[in-house]
């Protein structure tokens, strides 16, 4: 996975093309759609774009030519810009999950760029595999890189106290249908699992 920093160093801290790309089969940097040296231009899918003329030299300016090996700071995807429904930009890093999946299925994440027709997000995960977000369908739901709270173990017939919808609820919750209920008797659900958060267990069986 190359970085700004990757294409300083390679191109001497000089270009004059728009943008630069990585290509996903043999890692090569190409400048404008063009590999240097060849003639053709990458599909999105197949090329990740790795910066644009004007980050290429806020890296050059951000490092001293004796030190372009020296990382840059990465900038941070923060709790306000998630608030406010942006998303995480280049060579940030944060949790990420498909949208209709518990928050324990979140996974770090490092943002890699958009493809050309800026219609998907591009990132990789922690064992390099890439992922597209359809910025307009909302695939994937992203979250700043702090630590998530591990879920806890639910016991089937126990009572619990969970914040669903915007209220504070009591329900009794039940493994084969993953919900919680107002009474042992299943009569009415209240919520599925993935719909409850801040659950608390009020009482344990003797």
């Amino acid at each position: 996975m190359k970085t700004v920093i990757d294409a300083v160093n390679y191109f001497k801290g000089k270009t004059t093309d728009d943008f630069i790309f990585e290509s996903t089969i043999d890692h090569q940097l190409w400048k404008k759609g063009m590999l240097v040296g060849g003639d053709t231009n990458p599909d999105s899918r197949m090329f990740i774009p790795v910066c644009t003329i004007n980050q290429f030299y806020q890296c050059v300016r951000e490092m001293s030519k004796a030190e372009w090996m020296k990382p840059v700071t990465s900038p941070i995807y923060t709790q306000t810009m998630a608030d406010n429904g942006e998303l995480p930009s280049v060579g940030m890093e944060c949790f990420v999950k498909r949208f209709h999946e518990d928050d324990c299925k979140y996974l770090g994440c490092y943002i890699i760029g958009f493809s050309q027709d800026k219609a998907w997000l591009v990132f990789e995960d922690a064992e390099d595999h890439l992922s597209y977000h359809n910025i307009l369908n909302g695939t994937f739901t992203f979250r700043p890189l702090l630590p998530i709270t591990p879920p806890i173990e639910l016991i089937d017939g126990e009572r619990y106290e969970f914040d669903a919808d915007t209220h504070t609820c009591l329900g009794f919750y039940y493994s084969d249908r993953n919900s919680f209920f107002t009474n042992k008797l299943k009569g009415n659900k209240i919520c599925g699992k993935s719909e409850a958060s801040n659950i608390k267990l009020l009482e344990v069986k003797s």
